[in-house]
């Protein structure tokens, strides 16, 4: 399921939001997290006739190039903002026959496969190899049981 994300210019009120998106799904958090980290080169980089064949890092640049000094935020189509920094999640290992609800709407569960401890996603074959994982792009989540995923 795509999520875009935007930055905005906080500097404003109400927030500026770019006009370009900087990411398409909510595991685009880390690179976005570090351009807006280093936008120095960033910003650099972008006046020398940069480009990158990524037009969602094109439109991150354009952004940063344009609000050099600004503080600047996170937030998805949905308005649901997003830290900056990045985020450590804390240790999670749901134990038994449990289904997960991600902040996005997915369902997750434990794979029926060899490698035990994988998590997957019966709508669209998506997988993770931990929960930590899963929980670091699709916090917060809800566990729930089996019959209460419908």
């Amino acid at each position: 399921m795509s999520t875009y994300v935007y930055l905005h210019c906080l500097e404003h009120d109400p927030p500026l939001q770019a006009d370009g998106e900087s990411g398409q799904h909510l595991y685009d958090l880390p690179q976005i997290r570090e351009d807006i980290a280093n936008r120095v080169a960033i910003v650099e980089a972008w006046s020398g006739d940069w480009s990158h064949p990524d037009h969602f890092r094109t439109n991150t640049a354009r952004f940063l190039a344009t609000h050099p000094k600004c503080r600047i935020g996170i937030r998805d189509e949905y308005g649901q903002e997003h830290p900056v920094e990045p985020v450590e999640p804390p240790m999670v290992e749901p134990v038994g026959d449990v289904v997960v609800r991600s902040a996005d709407g997915n369902l997750w569960q434990p794979e029926q496969h060899p490698e035990k401890g994988r998590l997957w996603n019966p709508s669209n074959g998506n997988y993770w190899h931990t929960w930590n994982q899963l929980l670091k792009f699709y916090a917060p989540l809800t566990v729930l049981r089996p019959a209460d995923a419908s």
